[in-house]
Parts: structure tokens; C-alpha cells; sequence
């Protein structure tokens, strides 16, 4: 007989913890357990859960990054896809044509490739760390007449927007990234 693999899933959000489990499901040589934490949470998540002898740590995004950076742990990353960052350009152009994208460099070199693809102008703008996301906001709200909408990936959503800021900081979200939550954002 042999052993189970164990996978420590560090979800940004609780959408990715479900989406995970479900998909673990379909394979019976997979022991999965799921935290949900997001940048420095999902770190220190993984951490206190590091030494459970997982075998690999299965995450996406910004927090995939940190995971990497910080562990020894091999950590396979859900990859965002250029469909999934079209999907949420779409539903952006049917609130506004004026709109940027702010997110980790995982989700804006591939806004960027898809761009240049589809010949589209749209300002996006990277950042290495939440704690930029608040400052990058508000250089976008001093130039509103340029944009009417922000699209950002969930983390630098919720780091953005808490506290508020000043000017219609207002945030929805709704469903994109192929069920994954993306943030359309009044700047």
C-alpha cells in the first residue's frame, strides 16, 4: 500500500478553499487540508503548519509568491490565465471602457501580453507588496477623469479598501477569474 501525497492548500480566499477540496476529490491518492489566508496570513498559516510532513503546498497569486520566498516547502501555484483576466476585463468594459488594472506581477504580465494582443490601452500597474496597493489606488484617483474603474484581484482589494478611502473608495465584488473573486472597484 501505498501513502498518501499531503498537499497543505493555502487559499486566499474561501471561494479557493472550496474550489480545492472539490477538485482533491477526483483524486483518492491526495490528502488535502486547506487553510484560508491571504500574503503574510497564508505564510504565517503555512508555517504553523509546516512541519505536519505535507509534501507539497499548493496556493496562487501574490500569496504563492511569499510561500515560495519564505519556505523550503516546493509550492505549486494555481496559475491565473489570460482567460480568466479577459473574463474579468469584460465584465469591467460592461461597467465602464475606462478602467486600469493593478495586481502582483503574476496577473499583470499576463493583462499585459493579452493587451498587446487584443490592442488594448489599458493602464496596468504592478505592485511587489499590499502595502503599495492603497498608494497606487489613490495616484489613480487623483487622475479620475482617466479611469472610472480599478480591476485588482481579491488581497489587494481587501488591503485597499481597508479603511476606505477617501473619494468613492466604495468596493463590490463579483464572479471572475473562473469563479475566482475579482474586485471592481469605484476609484
Amino acid at each position: 500500500m501505498t501513502s498518501k501525497i499531503r498537499l497543505l492548500g493555502i487559499a486566499p480566499y474561501e471561494n479557493m478553499k472550496f474550489l480545492m477540496q472539490e477538485q482533491a476529490k477526483e483524486y483518492p491518492d491526495i490528502e488535502l487540508t486547506v487553510f484560508v489566508g491571504d500574503l503574510q496570513q497564508g505564510v504565517e498559516l503555512a508555517r504553523r503548519n509546516f512541519y505536519n510532513d505535507y509534501d507539497v503546498i499548493i496556493s496562487r497569486g501574490g500569496t504563492a509568491t511569499k510561500l515560495r520566498e519564505r519556505l523550503d516547502l516546493p509550492v505549486v501555484e494555481v496559475p491565473i490565465l489570460p482567460y480568466d483576466i479577459m473574463r474579468a476585463m469584460k465584465l469591467a468594459e460592461n461597467v465602464s471602457s475606462h478602467y486600469a488594472i493593478v495586481g502582483f506581477p503574476n496577473v499583470t504580465a499576463s493583462a499585459q501580453i493579452l493587451c498587446q494582443l487584443m490592442q488594448h490601452r489599458i493602464d496596468i500597474y504592478t505592485v511587489q507588496d499590499a502595502d503599495q496597493v492603497e498608494s497606487v489606488l489613490k495616484s489613480i484617483q487623483r487622475r479620475l477623469h482617466a479611469w472610472a474603474w480599478t480591476l485588482c484581484s481579491s488581497p489587494p482589494v481587501r488591503r485597499a479598501f481597508m479603511p476606505p478611502l477617501p473619494r468613492r473608495g466604495a468596493c463590490t465584488a463579483t464572479t471572475a477569474f473562473c469563479g475566482r473573486r475579482t474586485g471592481f472597484c469605484a476609484a
